[in-house]
């Protein structure tokens, strides 16, 4: 809806369903040609690696950490971003044992003062 400030119903559904007690899990290949709040009402944002104007989009729904993380990821690697505490997660399932491995990514103290 361009012309208009009405959200479309999935719109709705992102933001105010939380509220009412429903998960929604959204999934899309890159992050662009979708509604805004895919993204940015998420607890919860998982990313393989991007580069160029596709980290862009998920560092301005996110954080630059997340944004610049997944940028640099290796091929089977994983980025999560947790909108609660503005962590950032990364590492890959260990195909031998079946466990996730990986760690909490600290930002450069000069990010945190930007």
């Amino acid at each position: 809806h361009p012309a208009s400030n009405k959200k479309s119903l999935i719109d709705e559904l992102l933001t105010d369903g939380r509220s009412k007690g429903i998960t929604v899990v959204t999934a899309q290949q890159l992050p662009v040609d979708t509604t805004k709040y895919a993204i940015a009402e998420s607890y919860l944002t998982l990313s393989f690696m991007l580069n160029g104007k596709y980290a862009k989009v998920v560092a301005e729904k996110t954080n630059a950490l997340m944004g610049e993380i997944i940028t640099q990821l290796g091929h089977h690697d994983l980025a999560i971003f947790d909108r609660r505490t503005h962590q950032v997660w990364t590492g890959r399932l260990n195909l031998g044992t079946d466990e996730f491995e990986g760690e909490y990514v600290e930002a450069p103290r000069a990010a945190l003062r930007a």
